[in-house]
C-alpha cells in the first residue's frame, strides 16, 4: 500500500538518461517502487500519461535566507519545479547576526536583510527559525564569511588581525557544528 500511485509518466530520473514510461509509487515523504503496472493500493492516483515526472531541482545558488521561511516568497520556486535551495551564498547569510561589533548592517549584507531581521544570535538560531516555519523547501544552508567578518573584524577596510582570525574561526566551527552545511565567500566584496 502506498499513499500515492502516479501512472504511467514519462519519468526523468535526473541521471541524463532518456525519459521512461512508468508508474511511480510514494508512501509519505519517500518514493518506494518505481516500475511498469505497478499493483499497490493506493490511497490517491494520478493518470499521468503524456506528463514528465522528474526529481526536484536544486538551486545553488540563492538568497532566499528569509523567503525560505515564507509559503507566499516560495511558490514561485515551487512552480517551477524547485525543491532545495541553497542559502547564505557569496559570504551573505542571515546568520549568525553580524550586529555585535556595530549597530548597522554593513554591506553587502544590506543586499538580504534589515537589522530587524538579523535577530539570530547564533546559526542554530536561524535554523531553528527555519525549522519553526515548516519551510516549503528543503534548505541546505551555508554561512558566510562576510557575516563572520563582521562579527569579528573592527576595521572592515583591512587584513584581519590573529586574534580576529581565531574569533573567525571559533564562529565558523560553532556554525558547522549547529548545522552549516559549509562555509560561502564573495570575492567581489
Amino acid at each position: 500500500e502506498c499513499d500515492l500511485l502516479i501512472r504511467g509518466a514519462s519519468v526523468f530520473d535526473g541521471t541524463g538518461a532518456p525519459p521512461m514510461t512508468c508508474d511511480v509509487a510514494v508512501a509519505g515523504d519517500r518514493i518506494v517502487a518505481v516500475g511498469s503496472g505497478l499493483t499497490l493500493s493506493a490511497r490517491e492516483e494520478v493518470q499521468a500519461e503524456g506528463l514528465a515526472l522528474a526529481p526536484g531541482f536544486i538551486d545553488v545558488h540563492t538568497h532566499d535566507d528569509l523567503a525560505a521561511m515564507s509559503l507566499d516568497s516560495s511558490l514561485p520556486k515551487l512552480s517551477q519545479g524547485v525543491t532545495t535551495v541553497v542559502t547564505g551564498n557569496c559570504g551573505i547569510s542571515l546568520g549568525p547576526t553580524p550586529l555585535g561589533r556595530r549597530d548597522m548592517v554593513v554591506p553587502p549584507l544590506d543586499l538580504i536583510a534589515t537589522k530587524d531581521e538579523y535577530r539570530h544570535e547564533t546559526f542554530g538560531d536561524f535554523l531553528a527559525a527555519v525549522r519553526a516555519t515548516g519551510p516549503a523547501l528543503n534548505v541546505v544552508p551555508l554561512v558566510g564569511h562576510t557575516v563572520l567578518r563582521a562579527r569579528a573584524v573592527d576595521d572592515l577596510t583591512g587584513p584581519a588581525t590573529s586574534y580576529e582570525v581565531e574569533a573567525m574561526r571559533r564562529d565558523l566551527v560553532a556554525a558547522l557544528d549547529q548545522g552549516a552545511a559549509g562555509l560561502s565567500t564573495g570575492l567581489a566584496y
